[in-house]
């Protein structure tokens, strides 16, 4: 079923989230990436906004009863459930910098939460399309993964394909449909498990190139505009910062190139927030390691890319502050 075309009520302010763990754990690895983008971005973001327009909250540490990575990282997409929940309710559009990229499912789950409070329990079609921009699939399962990195199943688990008991704990979360409805931007370091699997997803996807230039925002647009309604009524974005090419930095461990450059991640924001654009819902930043090489450059990139996010989202009247 389509969703209906709807012009959102705009969001009054913005709600800076961060969920500074990897697995679970403060500061480690890519859970070092939200402390290390957070102070910069939030100065640029000042000069956007007035000071009473943006919010900073820190999701708390998972109690020490969670068992294992499995246990705090399932634990954490509850808190960022609810944390996103909360900001929509009070009328702040959720930018949500993470360590691990399967804190989209949470985001995802926080805005059904309030979806069903806007609409008093019913909310059959949230409206949710998804756009991905990463260089890695995520649809592994445990049966597929060969790595043990949780967050090689983060789409997977958005579609229901792993972990659903424990991801019933979620507050909001259900099982979604990809087809028709995600989006890959970026996608290049798969193997051909993984590229059989995208196939079989029935998801649209810009590939990543080292053979030739590719013209990430333009054929982002493309796809959109051909998916129209049909992709959904409101867009989560979801910004791993290893789609950035190698060339620029490794954002995490597993950097590649063929990957989006400066330019490119500005025009596939602008892209996003552009008049005629599927409404944006939220954004996550994730899956950024700051002690890996050329750190500073690429969290240079990103910060670049969030503003010219939130620059379209006032343009386009989706953040109106008051």
């Amino acid at each position: 079923m389509t969703p209906p075309t709807r012009t959102p009520k705009p969001h009054k302010s913005l709600a800076l989230i961060l969920s500074p763990y990897h697995v679970g754990l403060p500061h480690h690895r890519v859970g070092a990436g939200p402390d290390r983008l957070a102070p910069a971005l939030a100065a640029q973001l000042a000069s956007l906004l007035p000071f009473n327009a943006i919010t900073i909250t820190t999701l708390p540490a998972v109690h020490a009863s969670a068992e294992g990575e499995m246990g705090r990282t399932f634990a954490l997409l509850t808190h960022l459930s609810r944390a996103v929940a909360a900001a929509k309710a009070r009328g702040a559009f959720p930018l949500v910098l993470a360590g691990n990229c399967c804190s989209t499912v949470g985001v995802a789950a926080g805005l059904r939460v309030a979806e069903e409070i806007s609409k008093k329990g019913d909310a059959t079609d949230d409206g949710l399309g998804f756009v991905w921009i990463d260089a890695h699939d995520d649809l592994d399962t445990p049966d597929t993964n060969e790595n043990g990195y949780l967050d090689a199943t983060a789409a997977a688990m958005l579609a229901g394909g792993c972990f659903r008991r424990l991801l019933a704990t979620v507050p909001g979360h259900v099982p979604r449909g990809l087809a028709g409805r995600f989006a890959y931007c970026g996608l290049r370091d798969v193997t051909a498990l993984q590229r059989g699997a995208v196939r079989d997803a029935g998801v649209d996807v810009v590939w990543g190139s080292t053979e030739q230039r590719v013209d990430f925002a333009g054929e982002l647009r493309a796809v959109l505009r051909g998916r129209g309604a049909g992709f959904g009524s409101r867009a989560v974005v979801h910004f791993d910062l290893d789609s950035i090419d190698q060339s620029v930095g490794h954002a995490n461990e597993f950097p590649s190139f063929g990957g989006l450059l400066e330019e490119d991640v500005l025009g596939v924001m602008g892209v996003l927030t552009e008049e005629g654009a599927i409404p944006p819902a939220a954004i996550t930043v994730c899956s950024f390691n700051p002690d890996c090489k050329d750190g500073d450059r690429v969290a240079d990139v990103a910060i670049k890319g969030v503003v010219k996010f939130v620059e379209g989202l006032l343009a386009r009247g989706i953040l109106v502050p008051e």
